[in-house]
């Protein structure tokens, strides 16, 4: 009688499991389709067609990464015009794609591998208008 009882609430456990796993799972697809309807010029390989028509282009050897209270940035191993990093607002307002940016600089670094950095003239909180410029997309090179 006992093991009865403890079997049939195992399987009550698992059955719950189950429902809230599901749950999640519907959650993370409703949500997937709601950012893609947001990008209406995403592409499947590399930043929104809108983000990187004005934008720059730069194939990054990295050299460091650094977090600061206000910004993300990639110091490159060479410049363009100058110009060896490249930065994003870490603010509430940009920390998704401050985070997604960190990730890929953090992959390209672990597996020295070139970014592609799409920049234009902008200059992000905390960074100097002689080396420094805002990221608007990044694309890691194979």
């Amino acid at each position: 009688m006992f093991q009865k009882k403890q079997t049939t609430r195992i399987l009550s456990l698992v059955s719950i499991g189950l429902v809230v796993i599901a749950v999640l799972l519907v959650s993370v697809m409703v949500l997937q389709s709601k950012a893609q309807e947001a990008e209406p010029g995403k592409t499947s390989d590399g930043p929104t067609a809108a983000s990187t028509s004005a934008a720059n282009p730069f194939t990054c050897k990295i050299d460091n990464i650094s977090v600061f209270t206000d910004r993300i940035q990639v110091k490159c191993t060479s410049s363009t015009g100058g110009i060896d990093i490249f930065a994003t607002s870490a603010d509430a307002g940009n920390q998704l794609f401050a985070n997604r940016y960190f990730d890929l600089m953090q992959l390209a670094y672990q597996k020295s591998k070139p970014l592609i950095i799409y920049y234009d003239s902008a200059n992000p909180p905390g960074c100097l208008s002689s080396d420094c410029r805002n990221i608007t997309g990044l694309k890691l090179k194979p």
